[in-house]
């Protein structure tokens, strides 16, 4: 299967590759002088029987102000994508599409900073 996903209407089952679990946690510190003109987007949990997608960007806690310097900036990333099912049925396809197509556009991926 491609991504993006296209929108047309299935009748039969897909079958990716096999089930499997990506997990991805990331932290990012920058300079407190520096700003971010993009960050990156979260997606609410999307959950079925076929597994779950999931994104969430918070701010850093690892971003602490030191006694005599301001504080950095930063944002911890959590992505996960557990496909449970080697047989997705369209239902559960069509469940995945939405999440999979967000987390493939440059608003999930995209973190743009400039002093």
């Amino acid at each position: 299967m491609s991504i993006p996903l296209t929108y047309s209407r299935r009748n039969t089952t897909a079958r990716p590759v096999g089930p499997f679990d990506e997990q991805i946690e990331l932290s990012i510190t920058w300079p407190a002088a520096w700003n971010a003109d993009a960050i990156i987007g979260s997606i609410e949990p999307t959950r079925g029987n076929w597994g779950i997608v999931t994104q969430s960007v918070e701010p850093s806690s690892d971003a602490v102000a030191q006694a005599a310097e301001p504080a950095d900036s930063g944002l911890r990333l959590s992505r996960r994508i557990r496909i449970e099912s080697r047989d997705l049925v369209p239902d559960a396809l069509l469940a995945l599409r939405r999440p999979l197509n967000e987390l493939s556009s440059a608003a999930c991926r995209t973190l743009l900073l400039r002093p």
